[in-house]
């Protein structure tokens, strides 16, 4: 539309185009202008959730890297330090690594386990880590699915019938994840203390007692933990602390159990070797001396013959009833135990047979005496017999004559004074750090 504004104002005509105004239009380009920046931002507030995600994934593939090789690292240890080329390690590894999946897997199979929450996860990192540590120090050399089962069936129950588990139910601090967590820390300590117990000889109730209290022992203490680190800490607060103190509780309970155990065997440290062995046998020696059953006077078999045999063969015999999670100092002390034990199995067994032979001879006549004499009696007694006494003493009744600990009370102060003086020096290092 054409106006002339000047001639309506100064009286000079001047044509100005105006151009039509549409407020829809307007309104429209307002809104295409606002879209586009709200595209523009939209786009990237999506990269910038790609890229934080893509951090988090590559973060957990990380964590999940790093706690893999801490799972495993025992299995690196030992076949890095049994293995000369880089193949052989490769193949040891990949053995001992299919080994730890498939018990790992059997045990979280058999307990029930599925969900993989980030705390499941971490306690499944935790047994197999732990599972690696017995497989590197000899507890399992290979998949017995009996023991694994019978252990599992062992946690199983206990949980359903252990007060602490109870008391923490009735307090709301246990969840489906604390109980996977109690059991996957649980396992590999009992397995350890069943393994302990199988090759000391021990069966039945006898190992269920035993795992029983080192099972009740470390709730007990984690739960105290939970409860008395913070009288106002919430239920979540209780189940964290539980949870992460559970582990560190099994080892103050295991080192306690095994110190006990130590005491019990009532030894001293022996170092013994294939040819000091005899000087442990002061019993059996002084049988021989008693009844020389013609080792004195032979020229072949005599003493010196007798005992190098006895020294090597009794070596022998222990050198295999070593406690593959003992160390040497422990190990030591349970063979010390063991050397007397047999200096007396054999004194008993070396004086039995030489009566008998004494009255055998005596029981003879005359002309049977002389004929003994000149053939079999030629000869010194032989040693088969004791050594079948002792072999049968060593496989089927020692453990008869190894008395543990029965007095669980004491064991429990000592586990929760070893707890208090830990739990006093971490308080006293952390508030030296916060002045």
């Amino acid at each position: 539309m054409e106006q002339d504004f000047d001639a309506i104002y100064t009286g000079r005509a001047q044509t100005v185009n105006v151009p039509s105004v549409n407020p829809s239009e307007i309104i429209k380009k307002k809104r295409e202008a606002q879209q586009k920046g709200s595209d523009f931002k939209s786009k990237s507030d999506v990269v910038k959730q790609r890229k934080s995600l893509e951090i988090k994934k590559k973060s957990a593939r990380i964590r999940d890297f790093t706690n893999t090789v801490s799972e495993i690292s025992p299995l690196i240890d030992i076949s890095a330090l049994n293995c000369s080329s880089d193949n052989d390690f490769k193949e040891s590894l990949l053995t001992y690594y299919c080994l730890q999946q498939k018990i790992k897997q059997h045990v979280f199979e058999n307990m029930g386990i599925t969900a993989y929450t980030p705390e499941i996860k971490s306690s499944g990192f935790n047994l197999g880590h732990n599972i690696s540590k017995l497989i590197s120090s000899g507890a399992l050399n290979n998949f017995e699915e009996e023991k694994v089962n019978l252990i599992i069936d062992m946690i199983t129950e206990l949980n359903k019938s252990s007060n602490s588990v109870r008391e923490l139910y009735e307090q709301n601090v246990i969840t489906s994840d604390t109980l996977v967590n109690i059991k996957c820390s649980i396992f590999p300590y009992a397995i350890k203390i069943e393994s302990i117990l199988d090759q000391m000889g021990f069966y039945g109730d006898k190992k269920l007692v035993h795992v029983k209290w080192f099972h009740n022992m470390s709730l007990t203490l984690a739960k105290d933990i939970a409860f008395n680190w913070d009288k106002y800490s919430g239920f979540r607060e209780r189940e964290v602390l539980f949870e992460n103190m559970l582990k560190y509780c099994c080892e103050i309970s295991m080192d306690t159990w095994l110190e006990q155990i130590l005491e019990s065997l009532d030894s001293d440290f022996v170092h013994i070797t294939e040819t000091n062995l005899i000087d442990h046998l002061p019993k059996f020696r002084a049988a021989t001396r008693k009844f020389t059953m013609g080792y004195e006077s032979h020229h072949k078999y005599n003493f010196e013959w007798l005992e190098n045999e006895f020294s090597s063969y009794v070596y022998a015999l222990l050198s295999d009833k070593r406690i593959s999670h003992f160390n040497n100092k422990q190990n030591g002390i349970y063979i010390g135990k063991l050397v007397k034990l047999v200096d007396e199995t054999l004194e008993k067994s070396w004086v039995s047979w030489s009566e008998e032979m004494i009255e055998m001879v005596q029981n003879m006549s005359q002309q049977d005496r002389k004929e003994w004499f000149q053939g079999e009696g030629s000869k010194p007694m032989k040693t088969i017999g004791i050594k079948e006494d002792l072999i049968s003493f060593i496989d089927e009744d020692i453990h008869n004559h190894l008395e543990l600990f029965t007095d669980q009370s004491d064991l429990e102060q000592r586990s929760k004074t070893r707890l208090a003086i830990l739990w006093g020096m971490s308080n006293a290092i952390c508030k030296k750090k916060s002045s």
